[in-house]
């Protein structure tokens, strides 16, 4: 600093004074160099950002698919219900009935729902070591084809249709057509063959009974009949309790303790669920499959211990089905 006019006053010097002061502690401070780690670290919460928005769009893409599928899968479960009804019992379905419940079915499976597209654009900025990045254009987020499942509307449609389908093969006294199938409720219904055979037992046989004389049975119809026992965890999703005394065997295990009268309540609801008509085989039906088209004391053994669960091997409690030797037909515990 200069001073002029030589009037150097007490004031004046101080003045003087608390100027200087100033100018000496008043500084700039300057950032540190910019590097190229600084570069990436920039680059990478603009990336970060970058996505955070484009993910947002994606989000707002699979909720609306899944809305989509939804309602899907309910128009599809009404149209199956309303086809059921004008189709009638699969037993007495016609060509046409069968041939359109078919389309349908094939229909379903390969059905989809598209996902729009849409655009995401980019806004804001992100911030590092002093520098700043503003984040603009657009990123496109391509719409896509999502395959829609109505795993449990085609299973109750095939089980129909494999009833119809084995009524019309078996109509007129045919043997061909009927295989197996899995239904939705009950799991695999192994197809039992129309046929003839011997019900009954020797004169001689070890055990008979004084009803079991022997006769000739024909069966002119095909029927399904599942490969085990009803479970526990069966008889408990249809009707919400489980009233065995073995409990602790597990939920595979055969279902005990139920009536004749409970079990017409259980066949009621089993065959409302998977729409077709389920029934406890009569005598001449149970024994010809339990026989499996063999010549055996026991089903599908001469040997008990082989086939079946008794007093001697069981332990005094039931066991999980199909752990022994199954009978010809692929049966279990018959």
């Amino acid at each position: 600093f200069e001073l002029t006019g030589g009037d150097q006053t007490p004031e004046v010097k101080g003045q003087y004074d608390a100027k200087l002061v100033l100018a000496i502690t008043s500084r700039i401070v300057l950032p540190e160099p910019w590097t190229a780690a600084d570069d990436a670290a920039l680059k990478a919460r603009a990336d970060a950002e970058r996505e955070r928005q484009v993910g947002a769009v994606r989000d707002a893409q699979a909720a609306e698919v899944a809305g989509l599928v939804s309602a899907r899968q309910r128009a599809v479960a009404s149209e199956w219900a309303a086809l059921k009804v004008s189709s009638g019992d699969p037993a007495k379905a016609s060509a046409s009935s069968i041939a359109a419940v078919e389309q349908k079915v094939a229909g379903w499976k390969k059905d989809v729902v598209s996902a729009a597209a849409r655009r995401a654009t980019l806004s804001g900025s992100v911030s590092w070591n002093g520098r700043t990045q503003a984040l603009s254009g657009a990123v496109d987020v391509p719409g896509h084809a999502v395959p829609v499942s109505h795993s449990a509307t085609v299973q109750a449609a095939e089980a129909w249709l494999a009833v119809a389908r084995a009524q019309k093969s078996t109509d007129g006294g045919s043997v061909s057509g009927g295989s197996d199938w899995t239904s939705p409720t009950l799991g695999k219904m192994k197809w039992i063959k129309p046929g003839t055979f011997t019900m009954g037992s020797p004169a001689g046989e070890a055990g008979r009974g004084s009803d079991e004389t022997q006769h000739q049975v024909t069966l002119t119809r095909g029927f399904w009949l599942m490969e085990h026992e009803v479970t526990q965890g069966e008889w408990q999703a249809v009707m919400g309790s489980n009233p065995s005394y073995f409990k602790d065997c597990g939920t595979t295990c055969p279902v005990e303790q139920v009536s004749w009268d409970d079990i017409q309540v259980y066949l009621q609801k089993v065959s409302a669920r998977d729409g077709v008509k389920y029934q406890l085989p009569t005598e001449a039906q149970w024994e010809y499959a339990a026989r499996g088209g063999q010549e055996y004391i026991f089903a599908g053994s001469n040997a008990p211990n082989a086939v079946g669960w008794y007093g001697s091997n069981s332990g005094g409690t039931t066991h999980p089905g199909c752990q022994k030797q199954r009978n010809g037909y692929g049966l279990c515990d018959m």
